[in-house]
């Protein structure tokens, strides 16, 4: 090999090449920093979105029920996630509750809890049972072919404190801290299937 002498620094082909190599490659560093940086902060901008648009479909208020008291609390696991609940008031007194959960994660599972949510209060003012806001949901939801699956629990509270539900494959409810396996009656609302 052939040496080049610099003063008293002596440097072959490799050390050259080797040299322009690096010398060349650092603009495409910094170039796909750079776009990967912009990325990032596109999608965090896109999540953040997401995430305003889902706490504003959370229900600001809980209706109240004469001798009832509803509690609710919305913290997602995740930046933004698929778990969801509605509490609507109807016309005559009687309040719709549901509580879901659509499977995966993120952005997509986020986006079809809107869809859900979005579904559910268009139904929950509508006349109809609990098992009949959930079929027409999953009607709304297959027709949108979003793939995956949603869980739901759906409730009519009526005024006297009376509880119809159905449940759609979602965690079964509680009453004064026990699963609810069939109808029982609770300290507030008779259960009944």
């Amino acid at each position: 090999m052939r040496d080049f002498h610099a003063g008293r620094f002596a440097f072959d082909f490799d050390d050259l090449s080797m040299f322009f190599f690096l010398i060349s490659i650092g603009p495409v560093l910094l170039f796909r920093h750079r776009r990967i940086t912009i990325d990032h902060e596109r999608a965090s901008a896109e999540l953040d979105a997401a995430r305003e648009i889902q706490q504003q479909l959370v229900p600001k208020s809980i209706p109240s029920l004469t001798g009832c008291h509803i509690e609710a609390a919305y913290l997602p696991a995740e930046e933004v996630g698929g778990d969801f609940y509605q509490i609507v008031s109807r016309s005559d007194g009687s309040v719709v509750l549901a509580v879901g959960d659509v499977s995966g994660k993120g952005l997509k599972a986020a986006m079809t809890g809107m869809l859900a949510i979005g579904a559910l209060r268009t139904l929950a003012v509508e006349d109809l049972g609990p098992a009949e806001i959930l079929m027409r949901l999953n009607s709304e939801l297959f027709h949108a072919s979003i793939g995956g699956f949603v869980t739901c629990f759906c409730g009519v509270l009526d005024a006297s404190g009376n509880l119809r539900y159905a449940n759609a494959g979602h965690v079964a409810p509680f009453c004064n801290g026990r699963e609810i396996e069939g109808p029982v009656r609770c300290l507030w609302a008779s259960i009944q299937t």
